[in-house]
């Protein structure tokens, strides 16, 4: 059997640490067109084998800048990732990042729900006083969801040729809308 650390647990979710063996998930959610579009981006078109031996380094690797947790049903099947990266430990402040790659999972409250025991996490256990995400301007769904996860929006800006809007929530303000069980009411 293999051992899979768990860092936080939600209703239907756990988080936990990545592994060589999500290799294949990572890869093919990489490559799909749609999610692509989704993150502004192109899809991948290295080989599984080169990008195997990268992402085999690249989770071995310690960076306090940036960590990447695995998100899993609680039947144990991965269906995305989440993240922070761009850690400025000095300002304290990161970015949020969260990829639902199983589409059977999209639109059902997932990523609200992996967002919010993230943010948990993180704020539990490092020193972030803000934490701030970039989504695509059109990507309303996701919006809504990180609006519903604690965030507001706070400026557009503009990145690789796609215009997005950057929300942010500070510790404080998130941490109080849990204490008063704000993430547990009904969207």
């Amino acid at each position: 059997m293999e051992f899979k650390e768990t860092l936080a647990e939600t209703t239907r979710l756990r988080l936990r640490t990545k592994e060589v063996q999500d290799a294949s998930n990572d890869y093919r959610w990489k490559c799909d067109p749609e999610i692509a579009k989704y993150e502004g981006a192109v899809p991948l078109v290295q080989s599984y084998y080169v990008f195997l031996r990268r992402y085999a380094n690249e989770i071995n690797i310690i960076d306090k800048n940036r960590r990447t947790l695995a998100i899993d049903t609680k039947e144990g099947q991965q269906i995305g990732n989440i993240m922070y990266y761009n850690a400025r430990h000095s300002v304290g402040d990161a970015e949020l990042g969260i990829l639902i790659g199983e589409a059977a999972f999209r639109g059902l409250g997932y990523g609200f729900e992996a967002t919010v025991g993230f943010l948990r996490l993180v704020f539990e256990s490092e020193m972030f006083n803000l934490i701030y995400l970039h989504s695509l301007d059109w990507n309303t769904r996701a919006q809504k969801c990180f609006e519903n996860a604690g965030f507001s929006l706070v400026d557009r800006v503009s990145r690789r040729g796609h215009s997005f809007v950057r929300m942010e929530t500070t510790r404080e303000k998130w941490m109080m809308l849990d204490l008063e069980g704000y993430f547990s009411r009904p969207k």
